[in-house]
């Protein structure tokens, strides 16, 4: 529903990159298949990813999860590693919906200073791991991939092991004590790489609390949650005073539980839906959310809109899949690329010096 919701706002190309077992193109393949006259080119590349590589993947960076996304979740600390040929991408969550045209959240990496990695929504500066959001992420992945800074850690390459931006705020966290704020039990605990709170969150968190300035705040118009019923948004009921004419006054009036975000006193647009908190695995088959709630219309109009109407094109354009081949990690690559370095040094060595001898006879 997510990527339908994109191409029915879009008014440029897409490109899709999508990390997902084996099993699931065939599924998402399927949905493609319905559609090869978008009005704007689409480009899609699965990824197959099995969770044994994540989680040996994770293992080398120290860290884990025991958090209900599992490594399905995890693996959105690595995604620069896994897109070597991306500069930059939005990562959004699959229980979300866009609203609005998705270049309009692409547009905000040009406000992005450039040591940014970074940018998701929070609730403030001094928001703990479940005040953050790494549902929708604005992600500078070359950044992230600097060789001598990596974003996380690896023990293939003693560089990324002593540099690894990760590790590092590991080590800063654990040497002031180790406590993070668990709000689920409104007391400190010991935090632990292996399981941290809310898997990925947790990582992200802490690295965002100790590394600040390679971070961006995203607006909550990207993240408008369920968690916090919309931050008051809904839509407006016919003949009503919180109707299509609201002014922009009331609207902020009527905005709350935005703690310290940025853009408390300012009037919050929908871009994304966010359909978190349910306790549903699919929440697209939650009758809840087609009753007449907040958004029901909106994601009644999304999930039921078919997707052989999405053939708005002249045929100019088309939706254009490969499947990734041999898909690995960075520092799986990096360690290869070092390895070859070393082995091509040594035969140059080996080559001198037998040039050497020859010289001398």
């Amino acid at each position: 529903m997510t990527i339908k919701s994109a191409i029915m706002h879009a008014s440029r190309p897409l490109s899709f990159r999508l990390i997902c077992s084996d099993d699931a193109i065939p599924i998402i393949k399927r949905k493609f298949s319905l559609f090869s006259r978008p009005a704007y080119p689409v480009d899609v590349a699965y990824y197959p990813m099995s969770l044994d590589a994540i989680k040996a993947r994770a293992d080398r960076a120290g860290v884990g999860t025991k958090y209900f996304a599992g490594m399905g979740g995890l693996v959105k600390v690595f995604l620069h590693e896994l897109l070597p040929g991306v500069e930059r991408a939005i990562f959004v969550d699959t229980d979300m919906l866009f609203v609005i045209d998705p270049v309009l959240l692409w547009n905000t990496f040009s406000t992005l200073k450039p040591e940014q990695m970074v940018a998701f929504p929070t609730l403030g500066p001094k928001s703990d791991a479940s005040l953050i959001c790494t549902c929708v992420m604005l992600l500078n992945l070359s950044a992230m991939r600097d060789d001598k800074r990596p974003f996380m850690s690896s023990t293939l390459l003693p560089g990324w092991s002593q540099n690894g931006i990760s590790g590092k705020a590991f080590q800063k966290v654990l040497s002031g004590g180790g406590l993070v704020w668990d709000p689920n039990h409104n007391e400190f605990i010991k935090f632990d790489p292996k399981d941290p709170l809310f898997g990925d969150q947790g990582i992200y968190h802490v690295i965002w609390t100790h590394f600040p300035e390679l971070f961006a705040h995203l607006s909550l118009r990207w993240d408008v949650t369920h968690c916090r019923r919309g931050y008051g948004l809904k839509l407006g009921h016919w003949k009503d005073g919180d109707g299509e004419e609201m002014s922009e006054t009331d609207q902020v009036k009527s905005q709350f539980d935005m703690r310290e975000a940025p853009e408390k006193h300012n009037q919050l647009l929908p871009g994304i839906l966010h359909f978190n908190c349910q306790n549903k695995p699919i929440v697209w088959d939650f009758d809840e959310n087609y009753v007449e709630n907040t958004w029901s219309s909106m994601i009644t109009m999304i999930t039921r809109y078919k997707w052989i109407w999405l053939n708005r094109g002249d045929g100019s354009s088309s939706v254009r899949t490969i499947v990734v081949q041999n898909v690995r990690f960075g520092d799986e690559r990096a360690a290869e690329e070092e390895r070859l370095s070393r082995l091509a040094l040594e035969e140059g060595g080996a080559g001198m010096r037998k040039k050497q001898r020859l010289d001398n006879a």
